[in-house]
């Protein structure tokens, strides 16, 4: 009971690690979405949430889902990354292409598919985590 009384003091206050959070639960390696900040797991009954030094806190699958955007998230920016290496390279293979390098133009158009086929393999990547971020208890359900 003294923990849900600490808990509702930081959600109104966002005071975790004065109120001594880290010591109210095991210590995760895990960190936390938003701040990146060390979370605890805290274990009640069945229920199991986690909380940031800072004061957000998640339940497991909050956190699950808040992970999974954050890795989505990275995903799209090196997918377009490399979609825009592709982009430059075949612009440069032009380039040189317009300027009678047919050789230097080919060694770009070969990077630069290269590049796309890493972008695809990146692509092909994002869909098969977006499997993983659905709520476990709901494909419990469904099995």
């Amino acid at each position: 009971m003294e923990r849900i009384k600490i808990e509702i003091t930081i959600a109104r206050q966002d005071n975790a690690f004065e109120m001594g959070i880290i010591d109210k639960g095991n210590l995760t390696a895990f960190t936390c979405p938003d701040c990146h900040g060390a979370l605890t797991k805290l274990i009640e009954g069945n229920l199991i949430r986690f909380r940031c030094h800072t004061g957000h806190a998640y339940t497991i699958s909050t956190l699950l889902a808040e992970v999974t955007e954050s890795v989505e998230s990275m995903l799209y920016q090196g997918m377009r990354g490399l979609e825009e290496t592709k982009m430059l390279l075949q612009n440069m293979g032009d380039h040189f292409k317009e300027t009678k390098q047919q050789e230097v133009a080919d060694l770009f158009y070969k990077k630069a598919d290269e590049a796309g086929k890493q972008a695809r393999v990146i692509h092909d990547n994002i869909f098969k985590h977006e499997l993983l971020s659905g709520d476990i208890q709901h494909q419990k359900r469904e099995m």
